[in-house]
């Protein structure tokens, strides 16, 4: 914590553009620097100790990265998205609190560079985005790593299937690309007609840090999305093939009364295996006042979850993937609010309807700059806690969950100090 606040006062960061631009006859590009630097100090009192044995952890990240772009005449361009990060954490497991990478399926890690295997002192080289953009009057054709981004909704996002952020997530700035093709088709002057090709990649030969992974078609993903407006809203039909399930369904977002925004998306997916027929579906509404206040109030029908908290523990050994969600429904609420100028304040609720858990995040947001942000987080878990069991193994005693009681409960509360500045 101590080199967080030094670094914040040392570095006074005037507005900048970014360090390099360059653009000759046809032809230019530029590059901008972005630099994030936490602490993170989590409570692990009511957490489970096999995942948590320490009372408390402290967590250390540092990311820098590379953004650029360059283009070729009017049709051709290229995205950038590269980083290296640093992280640091007292917990025998690694559990850097989401700052560690995982490799997603849809993205291989023939990009990725680890410079060590210390669970506890990761260093990691990867790009994040690496695509070329290809324009035309009638399409516009992206092939490479790339994010894709298919929610309509806010807070719980069921539609967005590659790589979404979890409802409690303030900082959205950098989505995690996959290894994609896309294609945008403008039908008239206000539908679009989107298609989206995601490789997919072998789960054995991705856990394998020895071995390059392997292309699986058979993991590989094809969506189709088309988006029009229809009787004064936005409405969006999308489909297709992901790794394990054919799914369709579609999102809209209106106004009603010019008062109250209304957004809703979801999907019914039909799995390979005897899972069936899924329902995902989530609402939510929302409001901005005069004063600049702002608050939304969302729910979450999760299909995939589990109606009965006995089988979470399913969900944690891998048994059942249910996503980020264990439970069948949710709600939440959450408001945003801009103090002064320079100091915004945002807060979300979080309830598990399935279990009665909640978790509460907050968060403190001051711009020290256009190009510097200062961030405070702080998350507190209300929930039944696990039941555990203390077995013996090899001489020495371990800790076996025996049951999960609820989902937020066996989360640590945070504490979260974020400095982040362009360059």
């Amino acid at each position: 914590m101590a080199s967080l606040v030094l670094v914040v006062l040392a570095i006074w960061p005037g507005e900048v553009l970014g360090f390099w631009e360059a653009e000759g006859e046809g032809l230019g590009g530029g590059l901008r620097g972005n630099l994030q630097l936490s602490s993170v100090f989590a409570d692990n009192p009511g957490s489970p100790a096999v995942l948590f044995p320490n009372p408390v952890d402290e967590h250390t990240f540092a990311q820098l990265r590379l953004v650029g772009d360059a283009w070729i005449g009017d049709h051709v361009a290229v995205d950038l998205n590269v980083f290296q990060s640093l992280t640091s954490t007292t917990s025998p497991l690694g559990l850097a609190l989401g700052a560690a990478s995982t490799v997603p399926v849809g993205r291989s890690d023939a990009l990725r560079l680890r410079w060590n295997d210390d669970p506890q002192a990761d260093a990691l080289l990867e790009v994040d985005r690496l695509a070329v953009r290809i324009t035309s009057p009638w399409v516009d054709l992206r092939l490479g790593r790339q994010p894709i981004n298919l929610a309509t909704t806010l807070l719980f996002t069921p539609n967005d299937v590659f790589e979404p952020f979890a409802a409690q997530a303030f900082f959205r700035e950098f989505k995690p690309g996959v290894d994609a093709a896309r294609a945008d088709l403008q039908v008239g002057e206000l539908a679009q007609v989107s298609i989206y090709g995601v490789l997919g990649y072998d789960r054995e030969t991705l856990s394998d840090p020895d071995k390059l992974a392997r292309p699986d078609l058979g993991a590989s993903s094809a969506v189709a999305r088309v988006s029009t407006p229809a009787l004064g809203a936005d409405v969006a039909l999308l489909g297709g093939r992901l790794s394990d399930r054919f799914f369709v369904g579609g999102g809209v977002q209106t106004e009603f009364l010019e008062w109250l925004g209304v957004r809703a998306e979801g999907h019914v997916a039909f799995f390979d295996d005897a899972g069936g027929a899924k329902l995902e579906l989530a609402a939510e509404v929302d409001h901005r006042f005069e004063s600049e206040l702002e608050l939304r109030a969302g729910w979450f029908f999760h299909g995939a979850g589990f109606d009965d908290p006995a089988d979470y523990l399913k969900a944690l050994t891998g048994e059942v993937d249910p996503g980020l969600n264990f439970g069948r429904q949710y709600a939440a609420a959450a408001a945003g609010y801009p103090v002064t100028p320079l100091l915004t304040v945002n807060a979300v609720a979080l309830a598990n309807l399935t279990d009665l858990s909640m978790l509460g995040s907050f968060y403190l947001l001051y711009s020290i700059s256009d190009e510097a942000d200062l961030a405070l987080t702080a998350t507190v878990p209300l929930g039944d806690q696990v039941s555990e069991d203390v077995v013996d193994f090899l001489g020495q005693p371990v800790p076996v969950i025996r049951e999960i009681r609820s989902e937020f409960g066996i989360f640590p509360r945070m504490l979260a100090v974020d400095f982040r500045v362009w360059f």
